[in-house]
C-alpha cells in the first residue's frame, strides 16, 4: 500500500445517498467475492457501512450487516455448527479494497467497523480458505475459525471458512 492519507467514513445505509449506495455496491461487486449485491439488499441488511477514500476516490469498502435468516443459519449449518447461529447476530463482510491500496487496509476497515455501539456484540465472517489477505487480519482481530469449511457457491472450486468473534473482544 502506498503512503497515502485515507479517510474512513462510517454511516448507516439509510443515511447514505442513492449514489453512495450504488458506489458501495459497485465496489463490492468488482471484487466478485459475493453474489451480486444490490442497493435494496444493502438497505435491507446493512447496519454500518465503511467507505475508505483517498483524494476523493473510493479505495475500499466494508460493512456490518444482519443477513437474512436463511443465509445466516445456512452458513452455520454448512459449517456443522448449526446450533450456534443465533449467538452471532451480525456479520462482518462486503469488504473489498482496490488492489492499489492493499497491504493493511483490511485491518483499518475491521477496526473501524468493530468500534462503537456494535463493539460488544458477537460477530461472524465468512471467507474463502484460499484468501489469506482476509483470513490473517480477521485472525489478528480475534476472529476464530469454527466448524468445518464448506463449498463456496460463488467459487465452486473453493471452500468457505466460518470465523467467529465473541462479544467484548477488543482489537
Amino acid at each position: 500500500m502506498t503512503d497515502t492519507k485515507f479517510a474512513i467514513q462510517l454511516i448507516a445505509p439509510t443515511l447514505c445517498s442513492p449514489d453512495e449506495i450504488k458506489a458501495f455496491c459497485a465496489h463490492v461487486n468488482s471484487g466478485e467475492e459475493v453474489a451480486r449485491l444490490s442497493p435494496d439488499w444493502v438497505l435491507g441488511h446493512g447496519v454500518k457501512l465503511a467507505f475508505v477514500r483517498t483524494g476523493g476516490a473510493l479505495a475500499a469498502v466494508g460493512a456490518l450487516k444482519r443477513p437474512d435468516q436463511n443465509y445466516h443459519q445456512g452458513c452455520f449449518r454448512k459449517a456443522n455448527i448449526a446450533s450456534r447461529w443465533s449467538d452471532y447476530p451480525i456479520e462482518l463482510g462486503w469488504i473489498y479494497c482496490d488492489e492499489a491500496y492493499r497491504g493493511g487496509m483490511s485491518y483499518k476497515i475491521i477496526d473501524a467497523l468493530t468500534q462503537g455501539p456494535e463493539g460488544g456484540q458477537s460477530w461472524y465472517a465468512t471467507v474463502r480458505t484460499d484468501n489469506p489477505a482476509m483470513l490473517h487480519p480477521l485472525g489478528k482481530r480475534h476472529f476464530e475459525s469454527a466448524g468445518t469449511p464448506y463449498k463456496s457457491v460463488e467459487h465452486p472450486a473453493a471452500k468457505i471458512r466460518l470465523l467467529l468473534r465473541a462479544g467484548g473482544s477488543s482489537n
